[in-house]
């Protein structure tokens, strides 16, 4: 048997989840270099059900509301890709590969 819904999941049913299609759709043609942008629209729906239960105020605008935080997140994202950039090892140029020389304690042993 199933629980009824509750106030929070009606409200999530009624305002959110119709802007759900536009979203992800303006997600992929506003942020086409994003990976997963699943995880986006899901990280977007938490942060929009943690404000609607942490602020006092109702959220007036919830369509605003969701693209921005969305449009906050991936932009997070793509920043946070441009700094811990990961590049496989066959990339990396031959001038970082140490010559066969004696190494500092060798040469001072002899």
């Amino acid at each position: 048997m199933s629980l009824p819904p509750s106030e929070a999941d009606r409200w999530f049913a009624e305002h959110v989840l119709p802007h759900e299609p536009m979203l992800r759709t303006w997600l992929r043609a506003r942020f086409p270099s994003l990976n997963d942008p699943d995880d986006l629209v899901q990280e977007t729906y938490a942060r929009v059900m943690e404000a609607r239960v942490r602020e006092s105020a109702p959220i007036t605008s919830v369509k605003a509301f969701v693209f921005t935080t969305a449009r906050n997140l991936a932009v997070d994202h793509l920043r946070r890709q441009k700094i811990i950039s990961f590049e496989a090892l066959t990339e990396i140029n031959d001038q970082f590969v140490s010559e066969d020389v004696p190494g500092v304690s060798e040469t001072v042993g002899r």
